[in-house]
Order: C-alpha cells, then sequence, then structure tokens
C-alpha cells in the first residue's frame, strides 16, 4: 500500500512537471508574439487550452 501511495506521488510530480513545461512554452511563444491560433498548431493543443492557459498566467484578459 505504501509503494502504491508513493508511486502516485512520484506521477503527481511527473504530470506537474510536463504541464509545467508546455505552461511555459505557451507563454514563450505568446511572448515572443506568436498568435493564439499558431501556438495550438506549434503544441497541437486546442485554441480554448492555449487561451486558458494563457488567462490562469494573467497574461490574457480576454
Amino acid at each position: 500500500m505504501c509503494q502504491a501511495i508513493e508511486d502516485m506521488k512520484t506521477d503527481a510530480r511527473i504530470e506537474g512537471k510536463i504541464e509545467g513545461k508546455i505552461e511555459g512554452k505557451i507563454l514563450a511563444r505568446y511572448e515572443d508574439g506568436m498568435q493564439i491560433e499558431d501556438i495550438a498548431t506549434k503544441t497541437q493543443l486546442t485554441v480554448d487550452f492555449v487561451k486558458d492557459t494563457l488567462k490562469a498566467n494573467g497574461v490574457l484578459n480576454v
């Protein structure tokens, strides 16, 4: 049981790092002047996900 909990913690940390990297890429591309639609295409994510990420980081106020 303890190993299962440790595995879950490890998985959560890994997932958080991956999400952080994706978020960082979105923010960096937006700050470089890339359009939201182009960011979505480049990262293979939806336009809504890109917009939500920018809003969550206080970069987009729409």
